[in-house]
């Protein structure tokens, strides 16, 4: 229900639930027993009638009056009377609906009836009745209330939603009724449908097993009848298994004869099977289902019988013509056995002599070439073999088609191995090829890596220093021609092979050309990366070329002078005289010096080159001069270079030689000394012989003496080329020496040479002898081998003649292993000994040839020895074969014997252990016998086939003969099995029909157990269960009661039985008790109806006399476990101390006799308890330490279903037993046609239909055991569900009281914010500025919204955790409680954004009055000013005296103060300074803030008029304001209250002009906006002029970029005309363009000095009269001359002079420019202009061009072009302050030199903020990310020391403050302005 009981009890006092009502009239069944249970007291206030009427609908309750006396206010009294009615009369209506509710629950619990729906249905809809009722009388109060008393109408409101919820739930169970009473009729419907056709399938059942029981016998007798027969035919046809003859006998010919009459009969009776067994099957897909599928799987097997029998038949229905061919292919088979059999060996040779090696080309060519000759032969005998097969037929034509495919396999293998010795030479020759690209290709890819090795310095991301770049660069070049070089080798290569590849066949072309691709990609690949490598390298190297000239031909000229000085030490005259160790430092460090040099030398002059051909270089002369310079200073360095590198050379190979010198010396005489040894060593001191040992030492002397002799000499002559003088002479002295030591050493070894060969050729015939000696020992273990054989010894185990073949044979192979290793060592060392002296060879190869001559004749013995082995194999064979028949017969005259008892005693006086015994013996024997004769047959088959046409005649004559003797054996065994199979027979038919019905009977058996044990499931339906889970729920709520309370089970005993001294509860005395315990226990679903009550009595009395004694009582609390996992029970609490007592098995159930007890050491848990089985007590582990369980609480319904299934299980056990017996041995005895077995067959197959039903009849209560067992778990489900459904309404309800105190205490907290904020709530300045203490109310409205906030918090967390805990709970009452879950979440939502917005506008309209005080006292400020005509930049001055950073707050805090118009409360003050950001960190008030404050700044946003007074009427108009104009306010804003406008006085910035501006017109219309002062910061450096002209103004100073301008007047166009500009060059070599003349007429420059260039040579003289002067010096062509006087022109002399100053050496004097013939001297070349004001130097004519610095008044320029006219535009020009230094001036605004400002800045690069405006020295505060944005406080302004501009500001992301450069000093920009 929406209400909980708990809320009724709050609103009627104490009252505790009633229990459900009686059932409404009529009502029978469960309803009918339904009793009220005792009420709680009642406090009920109304008039006497109301409170009787309320005594009669709560019977029993105790209602507690109040009189009218102790009522207060009538009024009052009359609104609560009236409410508490409503109240009562709602509360009154709740109970009942709960109580109807419980009754209708149950009534629908267990099995429902029709009549008990009704019911049901009846009740629930009468109280819906009433709650409409109920409904209209709350509705007409509430239109009373709203007329009469509206003070009541909340109240009455708050009712209505809970009649609602109760009509719901009604509506919820009765829609629950009508489902359930559907689900019961159909499944009632269903049950007798299924019933029905169950018994109707089940009779069927029955019939068609009788049906099918009569047929099956008629059809196994014809089948059997069939099986005789085809066993008669195999016996008749048993002779003729014999061996073949050449002809057909009388034996043979009459079992001919017979086998083909039985052969008709078997036909004959197959057919008459066959066709009884198709109409029987027809007849038996009739059947029932399981009838059809034993009857199909029957008829299936019987079928599967005649088809076996059929296939035994085949082989012998043309049994005479099949005889008649075998005996003619026995025949041919001989002649062509022997033909095919040569062909083969020789095809087994052939295709041996490659085996298990890695042939040569040159070997497989030679193998190819031997197969021709084997070819032919195989030929020869596949046309014989064609021959004869053309007339053959039948088994002969088999055989011969045998022989042929023989021949063909052999043909085939031939082919195969000559195509594969074609394939392996194609294969060899495609390797060869491709082992040869591989390497050309590995070549190419190697000499490319090594090229990484040189790029590997420039791979490191920085530039290599410039000798280590160089050298790169060369190894580079190297490594690239290399590699460049092995590539164009590889890809001829390929290109050459890949033609020779068309004469290999397809496939081997296919594979090895995709491969020799592959290689061409590699070396194309390699080939690309070679040319990228190239490239890469000229790309580097030309880099390198880039360098500075100058530096390198330095580098060089350095490096040269480094080289003449290291070459000192080798110019002197006598070189080679020098120490050694001195030459070889000095030439050392000269090659060092001289390579060095080398490179660069070649780096400068490859430089020069590229500079060359720069297009600078025919620009200008001068630098093709200087280039010019430079190669030949390079040249004279190289020259010098060579010199020295001669030197270098030479000391070099002096070196080099002195030290070949001075080590070959030593050396030699070292050798000297050794000759000297050997000498000794071979000279002979008679004609004795030495030892071989000794002339091996001497050998080996020999040759390491020529080896150090050979070193000397190669050494010695190649030193002599390079050297000369002193020291030749000492290398060819050295030399003859060297030359005399190899003389004396040949003699030495002439002398011994025949001495050495003959030890070397004696140790080869050694190792001959060794050799032979092997073989001859191969050949002793031949004898050794055959020796049994020479003895005449008869082997009488045939397997140890077969072993002693083996043993020859393998003797035999080893003989010829080392034969042939013998063969091939003599032939190697015989061509290598007559390579030696004809003394010495001649008598060793006589001894090898003696030796050959043995090995071969060793190998003629081991060929005849193999022979003889070959018929000693045969003569073993046959000796086994003899042995095997042997063998076999023993084994069947055992078999005659183990069959004699039962031919002679009666099987039916035997007892079954006997009979048992002999039928064993018997089987084993004849199973023996069977498998002998198998074997020696199968052993003379393969004797047959094996040696067919290599016996011996006597052999060939044994063979059939043996043959013939195992078939008489067979027949022998036949006959005695026969002869026994009778009796055997009686006996076993008697054990398996026995045994079928045992079987059978104990299935019937175990059938009716298992029905018997699954009857309180399928006949009960499970009530008892059912019962025995809410007995269970009941004890253990009963035992947390008893807990809680701390009471005993004998006092709960002693309570329930009233006091009495009876020690028994009656029946009715416990189901009183049931009904009190929902209100004892506050657990209303436990109550139980009438049918429960007493259904848990009878499960608790176990004895059934109707009473529970104290006893009986006691022990139903006592807990049972059942064991799941096997576990030992132990006589102690401990494992380590304690005893196993027992074990206990799964499903073995106990009782606890205490708690269960954690082991914290073991991390197991463990309880004491009693065995039920046996009574044994201990302690046993319920939960091992990895989680396992061993025990789980026992209920009746698992150990029910346990027990059940085990019972089921072994039924089914049976069931499969006795089916797989039948099925078994009707296998057995399907062959038994006749006798005592058949009747058993017959037997079994009248049992079969029987156990077919029994096995039906299990299946079907298996069926019905799992829908039974799922029913139950469906009434369970339901049990359980209706159960937590009252617990879950009970917990809902427990929870959303908790939570609806959390919530209220939300709103008790939004009231007082909304108390709190009132102050603050109104939008009008009127009504902030009467807040006197703004701060605090602002602080308290914020305390109080936080404390919603936390409050609002706390409850959303709270519903949160009761969110996430019930999200897997869907039952309907936890669904409501989620829906008021979300109710309240938006309460507290809504009251915390109401808290929140309330202190939001709270501090806004603390900024706003912060704002409106601002203002006052801004205004008040301006007005002081404008009376003092101070300015704003004055007044922060004079309040900041000393202090740096800005203006002290307590200053300013004084001044605020003596502000006569703004008086101001404490807190506004303190309102005012925070909003100055003077908080308790910032103690002075910056420059830029203070100058905010006062000065306010309006832009136009429509047009509007400048009038002179603020009286709009009265007032004339100055000029119109244009929009985008920005005005400075200097009074106002004021508001005309008589037309409603707001005006303020401001100056235009573009013209100073002052008047006042409508800033908003009286519909709202806004004419201004407020904007920041306007700034401007400059992009490029930009000059700041005194003046407005710019022309004739003088420079204050540049800007430089990222400077910031306050615009203080502006920007507005200046006029003029146009200007006069000039090119020059300054003093310094400053080239650019400069102002002659201003836009406005001003002179800025005027012409200076003149310059004559000397035409041709010319005196300079000291006066300017020719005749009288002196000649100071001579002037050179082309020099340049400053006049300082002149030129002045002597009519007398007819010259023209000048006084000048040479510019070369400043000299001074007079110069003829012009002589009286008209020759020119001196021509006019250029003027220079002086300045008078300062100007820029720019870059081109224009005036708005960069500028290259500034021109000083004074300073001379030279005239390089111009002057020239320059066509002038209006400039736009503006007045500004520099914030860095306070400079003010007026500047020009071209293009964007000078871009708006706004104060914040944004990082382009990572830098960092420092803790002052100084980065030395400085704290790192934190480090700046690109992207991130700074907000500026202070600044820019430069850092003199290092000239760059820095900023103060906050940061944006974290609010932390500090200083950052705006760019560095090379200009790099680190912090560009957001554009505002």
């Amino acid at each position: 229900l929406k209400v909980p009981r708990e809320s009724v009890a709050k609103e009627v006092g104490a009252m505790r639930p009633a229990a459900p009502r009686g059932p409404p009239p009529g009502a029978t069944g469960a309803a009918a027993n339904k009793k009220r249970a005792p009420a709680a007291a009642t406090v009920v206030k109304g008039t006497a009638a109301e409170q009787a009427a309320l005594k009669k609908k709560l019977p029993g309750a105790k209602v507690m009056v109040k009189t009218e006396a102790d009522l207060p206010d009538p009024a009052q009294v009359e609104k609560d009377e009236r409410v508490q009615r409503a109240t009562d009369r709602v509360i009154l209506a709740e109970i009942e609906a709960t109580q109807s509710l419980e009754s209708a629950q149950a009534l629908m619990e267990g099995e429902v009836n029709e009549e008990g729906l009704r019911v049901v249905e009846e009740l629930l809809e009468a109280q819906q009745s009433a709650l409409v009722s109920a409904h209209k009388v709350l509705a007409a109060e509430l239109m009373q209330a709203r007329k009469s008393a509206p003070d009541a109408v909340p109240a009455l409101s708050k009712l209505t939603p809970r009649l609602r919820s109760v009509q719901a739930s009604l509506a919820q169970e009765m829609q629950l009724a009508k489902q359930l009473y559907g689900e019961k009729q159909k499944e009632s419907v269903e049950k007798k449908k299924r019933a029905k056709a169950d018994e109707e399938l089940l009779q069927q059942e029955q019939r068609d097993a009788k049906s099918f029981e009569a047929a099956l016998r008629t059809t196994l007798e014809a089948v059997s009848k069939a099986e005789d027969a085809s066993e008669a035919v195999v016996l008749a046809a048993g002779p003729l298994s014999m061996e073949i003859s050449d002809t057909i006998t009388k034996k043979v010919s009459a079992a001919l004869t017979a086998t083909e009459a039985a052969v008709a009969k078997a036909q004959e009776a197959m057919q008459d099977a066959r066709k009884q067994v198709h109409q029987q099957t027809k007849v038996a897909q009739q059947y029932a289902p399981e009838a059809r599928r034993i009857a199909l799987s029957e008829y299936s097997s019987l079928q599967d019988r005649l088809n076996e029998s059929q296939k035994k038949l085949n082989p012998y229905v043309r049994v005479r013509q099949d005889y008649d061919q075998k005996i003619e292919a026995k025949k041919v088979m001989a002649d062509v056995a022997v033909k095919l059999g040569t062909a083969e060996v020789e095809v087994e040779k052939v295709m041996n002599v490659l085996a298990g090696t890695q042939p040569s080309i040159e070997e497989v060519r030679n193998t190819e070439a031997s197969l021709m000759p084997v070819m032919s032969s195989l030929a020869g005998a596949m046309k014989f073999v064609e021959q004869r097969l053309q007339n053959a037929k039948g088994a002969l034509r088999e055989d011969l088609v045998q022989m042929q495919e023989r021949g063909n396999e052999s043909k085939v293998k031939l082919e195969k191995f000559r195509l594969q010795l074609h394939a392996q030479l194609e294969q060899l020759q495609l390797q060869s090829l491709l082992h040869q690209g591989l390497e050309r290709t590995q070549n190419a890819e190697d000499l490319f890596a090594k090229t990484a090795d040189t790029e590997a310095c420039f791979l490191k991301g920085i530039d290599p220093p410039v000798e280590e770049a160089t050298q790169a660069i060369a190894d580079a070049e190297e490594a690239g021609k290399a590699a460049e070089l092995a590539v164009q080798q590889a890809k001829a290569f390929i290109k050459a092979k890949l033609g020779d590849l068309s004469r290999f066949p397809a496939d081997a072309r296919k594979a090895t050309g995709e491969e020799v691709a592959q290689l061409a990609n590699r070396v194309q690949a390699v080939s690309q990366k070679v040319a990228a490598f190239k490239r890469d390298t000229l790309e580097r190297k030309t880099g390198m070329l880039l360098r500075e000239v100058n530096s390198k031909v330095a580098i060089a000229e350095e490096k040269v002078k480094k080289t003449v000085k290291a070459a000192v030490p080798l110019t002197v005259e006598r070189l080679e005289e020098v120490v050694i160790t001195k030459l070889r430092d000095a030439t050392k460090e000269m090659l060092e010096c001289e390579k060095s040099a080398a490179l660069a030398c070649a780096d400068a002059r490859k430089a020069v080159a590229a500079k060359q051909k720069e297009g600078q270089a025919k620009d200008v002369p001068l630098y093709s001069a200087e280039l010019g310079k430079l190669q030949s200073r390079l040249t004279t360095a190289q020259a010098e270079l060579m010199k020295q590198r001669k030197f270098a050379v030479q000391g070099e190979k002096l070196l080099k030689s002195r030290q070949v010198l001075q080590e070959k010396e030593e050396q030699l005489r070292t050798v000297n000394l050794e000759i000297e040894k050997v000498e000794l060593q071979t000279t002979p001191l008679g004609d004795e012989r030495l030892p071989d040992e000794s002339i091996q030492e001497m050998a080996a002397a020999v040759d390491a003496v020529q080896t150090s002799l050979s070193e000397v000499l190669k050494a010695v002559e190649g030193a002599q080329k390079d050297s000369q003088g002193a020291l030749k002479i000492s290398l060819t002295k050295l030399y003859a020496q060297a030359q005399k030591s190899q003389s004396q050493l040949d003699d030495i070894k002439t002398t011994t040479q025949v001495q050495r060969e003959r030890v070397t050729a004696d140790q080869m015939v050694r190792d001959a002898r060794e050799k032979i000696q092997a073989v001859e020992e191969a050949t002793s273990r031949m004898a050794t081998a055959e020796l049994p054989y020479l003895k005449g010894l008869e082997m009488e185990r045939a397997a140890d003649a077969v072993q002693a073949v083996q043993e020859c044979e393998a003797a035999a192979a080893a003989a010829l292993q080392a034969i042939s290793e013998a063969r091939s060592f003599l032939t190697a060392k015989s061509l290598e000994i007559r390579g030696f002296a004809a003394e010495v060879s001649k008598i060793s190869l006589q001894e090898i040839h003696i030796m050959s001559k043995k090995n071969e004749e060793n190998a003629v013995r081991v060929m005849e020895f193999r022979k003889d082995t070959e018929d000693r194999r045969r003569m073993a064979l046959h000796h086994q074969a003899q042995e095997m028949v042997a063998l076999a017969e023993e084994a069947v005259q055992k078999t005659i014997l183990a069959a004699t008892p039962l031919a002679v005693q009666d099987v039916d006086e035997l007892s079954a252990e006997a009979a048992t015994g002999i039928c064993e013996r018997l089987a084993e024997a004849e199973q023996e016998a069977q498998s002998k004769l198998a074997e020696a047959r199968k052993f003379l088959g393969e004797r047959q086939r094996d040696t067919r046409g290599n016996l011996e005649q006597t052999q060939a004559a044994e063979l059939p003969k043996l043959l013939a003797k195992l078939n008489d054996l067979q027949v022998d065994l036949a006959k005695a099995k026969s002869s026994a199979n009778e009796h055997e027979q009686k006996f076993v038919a008697r054990m398996i029909t026995t045994q079928a019905k045992d079987l059978c009977a104990s299935l019937e058996a175990e059938l009716e157990k298992t029905t018997e044990e699954a009857a309180p499931l399928l006949v009960e339906g499970g009530k008892s269960f059912i019962t025995g889970g809410i007995t269970k729920m009941l004890l253990e709520a009963l035992s947390d009661h008893l807990a809680q309370t701390g009471g005993t089970k004998e006092a709960l005993f002693a309570e329930i039985n009233g006091g009495s001294k009876s020690t028994k509860l009656s029946e009715a005395e416990f189901v009183a008790f049931l009904k009190t315990v929902p209100d004892k226990l506050s657990r209303p679903d436990l109550s139980f109806s009438a049918e429960q009550r007493a259904a848990i009595f009878e499960y608790l009395d176990t004895d059934g006399d109707g009473a529970l004694t104290q006893a009986d009582f006691v022990a139903m609390f006592q807990e049972r476990l059942v064991c799941i996992h096997s576990i030992s029970l132990t006589d102690g609490f401990e494992i380590a101390q304690a005893n196993t007592l027992a074990k206990l098995e799964i499903g073995d159930v106990v009782q606890a006799l205490g708690e269960p007890k954690a082991h914290a050491d073991l991390g197991i848990t463990r309880v004491q308890v009693k065995v039920i089985k046996d009574g044994a007590t201990g302690w046993v582990s319920m939960q091992g330490n990895q989680g396992t369980m061993y025990l789980e609480p026992f209920t009746a319904y698992l150990a029910f279903a346990r027990s059940l299934d085990k019972t089921v299980q072994g039924a089914q056990v049976i069931s499969t037993k006795v089916s797989n017996f039948v099925n078994a041995k009707s296998n057995e005895l399907r062959v038994c046609k006749q006798g005592p077995l058949s009747d058993a067959k017959l037997e079994l197959q009248k049992i079969r239909p029987k156990i077919s039903v029994l096995q039906a009849k299990l299946e079907q209560l298996k069926r019905q055991i799992i829908e039974a067992k799922k029913e139950h778990t469906k009434r369970e489900e339901l049990e359980a569900k209706r159960r937590e459904e009252k617990q879950d309404r009970l917990a809902a309800a427990e929870v959303l009281k908790t939570l609806s105190a959390k919530v209220d205490v939300v709103e008790s907290a939004l009231q007082a914010v909304q108390e709190v904020g009132a102050k603050l709530a109104s939008a009008l300045e009127e009504d902030l500025m009467k807040v006197q203490n703004p701060v605090s109310v602002s602080k308290e409205t914020e305390a109080a919204a936080q404390k919603v906030i936390e409050s609002g918090t706390a409850a959303v967390d709270a519903m949160k955790v009761q969110v996430t805990r019930t999200a897997a709970l869907t039952s309907a009452p936890w669904l409501e409680a989620k829906l008021e879950f979300i109710a309240m979440k938006k309460k507290v939502d809504e009251a915390t954004k109401k808290a929140t917005s309330i202190a939001e506008k709270a501090r806004s309209n603390c900024a706003s009055l912060a704002g409106t005080v601002l203002g006052l006292i801004a205004n008040s400020i301006r007005a002081s000013l404008q009376k003092s005509k101070g300015s704003a930049e004055s007044l922060f001055l004079e309040l900041a005296g000393d202090s740096a950073a800005g203006v002290p707050r307590d200053a300013l805090l004084k001044y605020f103060k003596g502000l006569k118009d703004a008086k101001l409360t404490g807190e506004q003050t303190e309102l005012v300074l925070k909003r100055l950001g003077l908080d308790a960190d910032v103690s002075s008030l910056g420059r830029r803030a203070f100058l905010a404050m006062l000065e306010r700044y309006f832009a136009c946003v429509k047009e509007i008029a400048i009038t002179a007074e603020f009286d709009i009427k009265a007032s004339s108009t100055i000029r119109k304001l244009e929009v985008a104009e920005v005005m400075e306010v200097l009074e106002g804003p004021r508001s005309d209250a008589s037309i409603g406008v707001m005006r303020i006085r401001a100056k235009a910035l573009t013209d100073g002009c002052t008047g006042w501006v409508t800033v908003k017109g009286n519909q709202g219309t806004p004419f201004m906006e407020e904007v920041p002062k306007p700034c401007y910061y400059a992009t490029e450096a930009v000059v700041l002029q005194e003046d407005f002209t710019s022309d004739d103004s003088g420079s204050v100073r540049a800007l430089r970029p990222h400077e910031v301008l306050e615009v203080l007047e502006g920007p507005r166009r200046e006029t003029a005309d146009n200007a006069m500009r000039a090119k020059g060059k300054t003093s310094d070599g400053a080239v650019g363009w400069f102002t002659l003349k201003g836009r406005q007429g001003q002179v800025m420059a005027e012409p200076g000095k003149r310059f004559f260039t000397c035409l041709a040579a010319i005196a300079l003289t000291d006066d300017e009269n020719i005749k009288t002067c002196q000649v100071l010096r001579k002037l050179d062509k082309g020099e340049v001359l400053t006049v300082l006087e002149g030129p002045i022109h002597d009519e007398g002399l007819g010259v023209t002079r000048i006084r000048a100053k040479s510019t070369k050496d400043g000299s001074e004097g007079w110069v003829t420019t012009k002589g009286n013939a008209g020759s020119l001297y001196a021509e006019e070349t250029g003027k220079s202009y002086v300045l008078l004001k300062a100007t820029p130097l720019q870059t081109s004519l224009r005036s708005d061009a960069a500028i290259v610095r500034m021109l000083e008044v004074g300073e001379t320029v030279e005239l390089l072009d111009g002057p020239r006219e320059e066509k002038s535009d209006a400039a736009l020009r503006l007045r500004g302050r520099a914030v860095s230094d306070g400079k003010v001036g007026w500047v020009t605004m071209r293009g964007n030199n000078l871009k708006p400002w706004s104060p914040f800045y944004r990082c382009t690069g990572s830098t960092v903020l420092h803790d002052t405006a100084s980065p030395t020295g400085a704290q790192v505060v934190r480090r700046l990310e690109s992207g991130e944005k700074l907000e500026l406080l202070e600044g820019p302004a430069e850092d003199v020391e290092l000239g760059v501009l820095r900023i103060k500001g906050r940061a944006a992301s974290d609010g932390v403050v500090g200083w950052a450069t705006v760019a560095s000093s090379q200009g790099k920009p680190m912090l560009t302005v957001v554009p505002p």
